[in-house]
């Protein structure tokens, strides 16, 4: 029977394709062929120039001779030999055959090819190739051999006829043929796609690739800054810092030399950047980096003071990838399961935990990537605030409640649960006993009821206000007269108004009218007549004192704004969470906010003096953390150690 090439390929595939996933390492060396330094031309493509003509020309007197060219060729079947190893993830071995060689050192002769393809067969059956171990066995059937052994004075119980070598002939050469074919065509398709892949050892494997032939050697880069490489020319093999034993193994250079990094010469992988993310879609794990990443997480600190740009950073020198991993939460469930916006933004709509649950919930977790360009700071800032302006465009768009975040930073927010003491009940049962009345409680609950938003809301501009509030509130009551609170405010506290108005315009005018009018008479309105600043520093004041701290802080510029400033600029738009230096003005501000609103609204509770203490109490908390949780962990250098198996990402998560 002649098999066709379809038959043949189809095999031949099955081994190819099964060799790469199980072991795509050795895939790529048993695709280069490894062997030590070499001249003359590649054995592989020499026999396919030598049979390309030989089946038009195939003749009773010539057919054993033209066999014999095929069935003598060693390396097509090395090559079959090593891709049965990667199947079976074995290690490529530069000389597979070694230990069917003949004779001594000088005088070492060649396997003899049945037991070659006898060990083919065997290997291909023990693998479950099955269907392939039939092809070569009729490709490569006793009698055939024998034929092609008679001129080294071996006999044989009965010479094949012609017809029944031609049989066999064409069978071998169809398979050959295809081998050979789908072997170069392996190699070509690997330019055009990525050229690094990280290796365990903190080494880096660069494919060489042209537009001609593919894949035609390979280079692999050391932390140190040595390299190792073979490259398989036309005519030539190079072979530079590799010990050709199996597995295949390298001379690294200067051992102490050596760091816990990806790199590539003097850059780190990630400047370079692998293509792609670290986690699978759908899953969020800790970052896993087999060495000592305190050093990583000191140089991402040093480029920036962004904890978002930090994390950003940290992931791409752990992993190699230029990407930013985000997760999204959001009331609206989009139709398509792959989202992607301009080439370099995409979500994932993650499927329910439970595959058997329907899926009716309120909320669609989306897994999100942002493709980076650049790995420098001030553009990763730019390109998280990329990911909050497609974020809220979504969300505008479907008028759905939306909330997102990095996966990685380097902040870990959580405070944990308040656990106060027998002792710290006391301040409880004061604040109860000391409460204002009437009116006055309903003033300060109120105020309580914003400064505790600020401490529950996720949106940073969102507490700014609430904190902000909680104080304007109670001073624009007292300025009103709608409460007295104890405070005991002056009863020409209205006609000092009047002149502190005039005295503020007066200032304004000569600070802004010259070269700012517009500016003049906003500020002139807002701060001077409307004068809910004056209002907020009078009963900031009145609770305080003149002279306090809080006073400058809420008032006085401090790189250029106070916190009144930031106040005005939040309430009208002047700054927005689109804008990462925004973002990182008020972020650096708040805590000031909050604490001087709770120490007002404290002080007020109490009726306690400027001269009074305020009452505290022990701020003991307990903190749990959850290793099945990877906002808990930022990094480990092992996977195996955490109890959770399964890292899909989970609702909770994505706060």
């Amino acid at each position: 029977m002649e098999y066709t090439g379809d038959n043949i390929n189809t095999a031949l595939k099955e081994l190819f394709r099964n060799a790469e996933s199980e072991s795509p390492v050795d895939y790529i060396f048993s695709l280069v062929r490894i062997t030590g330094i070499t001249t003359g031309i590649d054995p592989i493509l020499q026999l396919k120039t030598n049979i390309e003509s030989d089946k038009q020309s195939i003749t009773e007197q010539n057919i054993i001779s033209k066999y014999d060219i095929i069935l003598s060729a060693l390396e097509p079947l090395e090559l079959l030999s090593n891709l049965i190893k990667c199947s079976i993830k074995k290690p490529f071995e530069v000389s597979p055959f070694q230990h069917l060689y003949t004779g001594h050192f000088l005088n070492r002769e060649k396997p003899a090819i049945k037991a070659v393809v006898d060990e083919i067969i065997s290997s291909l059956t023990n693998a479950n190739f099955i269907n392939l171990a039939g092809l070569i066995r009729d490709s490569y059937p006793d009698g055939a051999i024998a034929a092609c052994s008679i001129e080294n004075n071996k006999t044989i119980l009965r010479s094949p006829t012609y017809d029944e070598l031609k049989i066999y002939y064409y069978n071998c050469y169809n398979f050959i043929t295809q081998l050979i074919k789908l072997y170069f065509s392996e190699r070509l398709k690997y330019h055009g796609k990525p050229k690094y892949y990280k290796l365990p050892r903190f080494e880096v494997l660069e494919l060489l690739t042209n537009e001609d032939i593919g894949l035609y050697g390979f280079m692999v880069h050391f932390s140190n800054g040595n390299a190792a490489r073979f490259i398989r020319h036309e005519d030539s093999t190079e072979c530079v810092n590799l010990i050709l034993d199996s597995p295949i193994n390298f001379m690294v250079g200067m051992l102490d030399e050596l760091k816990d990094e990806w790199r590539v010469g003097e850059k780190r992988l990630y400047e370079i950047g692998l293509p792609g993310r670290y986690n699978k879609l759908g899953e969020w794990k800790p970052l896993i980096y087999p060495g000592k990443s305190d050093s990583l997480q000191k140089d991402a600190s040093t480029l920036s003071e962004d904890p978002d740009v930090q994390g950003v950073l940290f992931y791409m020198m752990c992993t190699g990838h230029r990407a930013i991993e985000f997760v999204v939460l959001t009331a609206i469930d989009l139709p398509s399961e792959h989202l992607g916006f301009g080439g370099k933004f995409f979500l994932y709509k993650c499927p329910p935990l439970d595959k058997d649950s329907k899926p009716d919930q309120n909320f669609q977790i989306y897994d999100g990537t942002l493709i980076l360009d650049k790995v420098e700071p001030d553009y990763i800032l730019s390109a998280i605030a990329t990911i909050g302006v497609a974020v809220n465009r979504i969300a505008f768009a479907y008028e759905g409640n939306i909330h997102w975040r990095l996966k990685y930073n380097t902040l870990f927010s959580e405070r944990g649960c308040a656990t106060p003491t027998e002792e710290d009940l006391k301040i409880l049962e004061s604040i109860f006993n000391s409460f204002p009345e009437d009116k006055d409680a309903e003033i300060i609950d109120a105020a309580i009821d914003w400064f505790n938003r600020g401490k529950t809301t996720r949106n940073i501009f969102t507490a700014f206000l609430c904190y902000y509030i909680a104080i304007e509130s109670v001073a624009i009551a007292i300025a009103k007269g709608q409460a007295g609170l104890g405070l005991h405010q002056s009863q020409d506290y209205n006609h000092e108004t009047d002149s502190k108005k005039l005295e503020c315009i007066q200032l304004k005018y000569e600070e802004l009218f010259e070269t700012e009018p517009i500016e003049f008479v906003t500020q002139a309105y807002f701060d001077c007549v409307v004068s809910l600043r004056r209002r907020v520093q009078r009963g900031l004041e009145l609770v305080f004192g003149h002279e306090h701290k809080y006073i400058s802080l809420m008032f006085d510029k401090i790189d250029g704004f106070s916190l009144n400033d930031i106040r005005s600029k939040v309430a009208h738009g002047g700054v927005t969470l689109l804008d990462r230096e925004n973002e990182k003005l008020v972020r650096s501000r708040i805590g000031e906010l909050e604490q001087i609103s709770r120490d007002f609204l404290i002080r007020i509770i109490f009726s306690l003096k400027p001269a009074d203490s305020i009452p505290d109490w022990s701020r003991m908390h307990r903190a749990s953390l959850n290793f099945n949780d990877p906002r808990c962990t930022l990094v480990s250098s092992r996977e195996d150690i955490f109890p959770n198996k399964d890292w899909r990402i989970k609702s909770e998560w994505c706060y």
